[in-house]
């Protein structure tokens, strides 16, 4: 049996993707003393596909002491319009402001496509555009590892040099 030692304090940073495994690792380190300081955003879980929750966050945090910032520091206009749109109507929430200055039209994409097969070619496409322009980077988000592994293998096929931040691993 192991026996962690107790923590004082502990932060927690997006603590909207924690999922089960790591909510009960926060329990066995915190004291009925122990200060639990964490930031997040429910807005932006997107790891569900890891376990996480917002019922669990909701349920964990239900006894914090909660502030809200109304304001949006990091991401672009673009984004920050996008989420309002999302917000307005799927949340029924009033919208935040921006204070990224960055106004670029190029900042972001969010494109859809009808068939895997359609958007593996459009995004390697896309991708060999956009960096065409040496200032330029890419981040693409994939919601599984499955989805990884695909890109992964399109892209070798198709000698795209990439960086990889992703693995199979025990918090699934």
């Amino acid at each position: 049996t192991l026996h962690p030692q107790k923590k004082s304090f502990i932060q927690v940073d997006e603590v909207q993707d924690l999922n089960a495994i790591q909510w009960k690792i926060i329990q066995a380190l915190a004291t009925k003393n122990t200060h639990v300081f964490v930031v997040g955003d429910k807005q932006q879980s997107i790891y569900s596909f890891l376990g996480a929750s917002l019922e669990a966050l909701e349920s964990e945090t239900q006894k914090f002491e909660q502030h809200t910032l109304e304001t949006n520091y990091r991401s672009n206009k673009q984004i920050v319009s996008f989420l309002n749109c999302y917000r307005e109507k799927v949340w029924r929430l009033p919208p935040i402001s921006a204070q990224n200055s960055d106004d670029s039209e190029l900042a972001t994409m969010l494109i859809k496509y009808n068939t895997q097969e359609r958007e593996l070619y459009g995004v390697h496409a896309a991708i060999k555009k956009i960096l065409q322009d040496k200032k330029r980077s890419i981040g693409l988000l994939l919601p599984t590892n499955k989805s990884v592994e695909l890109f992964c293998s399109f892209f070798d096929e198709y000698q795209l040099n990439y960086f990889r931040v992703s693995a199979k691993d025990i918090m699934q």
